[in-house]
């Protein structure tokens, strides 16, 4: 893991409509989050959209059911190059989007707790990017609605 002058609070959404359809859906916000830190900190929490955290493009499966995703992730650990859907992104792209976040980020703070919302697959494979040990493992970071991962860990 390469080492880092922030602290990460990565979190995957809330439950959502799509989620309960069964749907892959790529698209949702922060603002719940940050109404309800600012309603407990009494301060305004700003929210950056950052397109590097979107949702993979999961390519011709989009809109449907959301048991597609075992044969995308069963392709994602045999290569990173796995294209989803198969015109989607590969976890290599997505690296690669969220990495550049994660490095802006790098260049404009130091000792900060910084709160990353995204989707269920921009989460895990940002996570595997940044503590590894491949991004064909990327599951392993898997979230459920409302999960938090911290990098570094504590």
């Amino acid at each position: 893991m390469r080492t880092l002058r922030n602290r990460y609070h990565l979190v995957r959404h809330g439950h959502s409509l799509a989620n309960e359809q069964g749907l892959i859906i790529s698209r949702l916000t922060a603002e719940c989050i940050a109404s309800e830190l600012e309603a407990a900190l009494g301060t305004a929490v700003p929210v950056q959209p950052a397109s590097g955290l979107r949702e993979r493009d999961f390519g011709e499966l989009e809109g449907r059911s959301h048991e597609e995703y075992a044969a995308v992730w069963a392709g994602d650990a045999v290569s990173a190059a796995n294209r989803a859907g198969g015109t989607g992104e590969s976890v290599t792209n997505v690296a690669d989007r969220a990495e550049a976040v994660i490095l802006q980020l790098e260049r404009d703070h130091e000792d900060r707790d910084i709160i990353l919302v995204g989707h269920g697959d921009s989460i895990s494979i940002l996570s595997a990017r940044l503590l590894g040990p491949s991004l064909e493992q990327h599951r392993r970071y898997g979230l459920a609605n409302c999960g938090v991962l911290r990098i570094p860990p504590a």
